[in-house]
């Protein structure tokens, strides 16, 4: 990605990713190993859709909290972020020694929101109680990148495909008044990331294979909540 952006695009680029790679290939399928590690949670498998199930290009696993165990004692161990930023960080060092893209550059870490991986991967009765854990796991994970790069190496943009289906209506959520939960979630989340890294909106719209995730009409809703964000977020 290093070589490819620098070659094509030669200094025109301030923020560069190292292209979501391997396991991170899929958006957030990954995540869904940080929910199999904990003991007490159980898989629950997704309803195929000629059983009655909603139709979608990702058939993930679901997972709920065992009987008998209270959500709220959810703890999440490593995420993957760290790990991956580091070892990101060591070709993104390398290719700037070597002239391939430009020494003011820094590297885009994207992170999808904890609304998004507990959207996916949690059983509806529980997102309430588990998104909590997941997003002090997350925030403290991304104060560990920052911490591990170098002062003003790291962009980090929140990826926002989950929040913007929430928004026009397409997907429901745990919490009343949905545009309101999604602005109070982006601003706490934008507001954690440490001053010495830029944060980001990455707003993405995707079709998902022309299933359930439809362009809209307008813009209108997603530049409400950019005004909404930009307003309401100090640094």
């Amino acid at each position: 990605m290093f070589d490819a952006v620098g070659a094509t695009l030669d200094g025109l680029v301030r923020r560069i990713p190292d292209g979501e790679s391997g396991e991170r290939l899929d958006w957030v399928a990954w995540q869904s190993a940080t929910f199999a590690r904990i003991p007490f949670v159980d898989t629950v498998e997704p309803v195929a859709a000629d059983a009655g199930g909603a139709p979608s290009a990702r058939r993930l696993p679901h997972f709920r909290v065992r009987p008998g165990f209270p959500p709220t004692t959810v703890r999440f161990g490593a995420l993957g972020y760290l790990d991956a930023a580091r070892r990101s960080f060591a070709d993104f060092t390398a290719a700037k020694k070597a002239g391939t893209i430009p020494a003011d550059c820094r590297l885009l870490v994207g992170v999808a929101t904890p609304l998004s991986v507990v959207g996916q991967f949690v059983d509806t009765g529980f997102q309430a109680a588990i998104e909590p854990s997941y997003e002090r796991a997350l925030v403290e994970e991304i104060d560990a990148i920052a911490a591990a790069l170098p002062a003003r190496q790291p962009a980090i943009p929140w990826n926002l495909a989950t929040e913007l289906c929430i928004v026009e209506g397409h997907r429901p959520v745990h919490f009343a008044k949905a545009m309101d939960g999604v602005m109070e979630r982006l601003v706490r989340l934008c507001e954690r990331v440490p001053a010495d890294a830029e944060v980001g909106l990455h707003f993405c719209y995707d079709d998902f294979l022309l299933n359930g995730f439809p362009m809209p009409d307008t813009l209108d809703r997603l530049v409400d909540l950019a005004n909404g964000v930009l307003a309401s977020v100090a640094r």
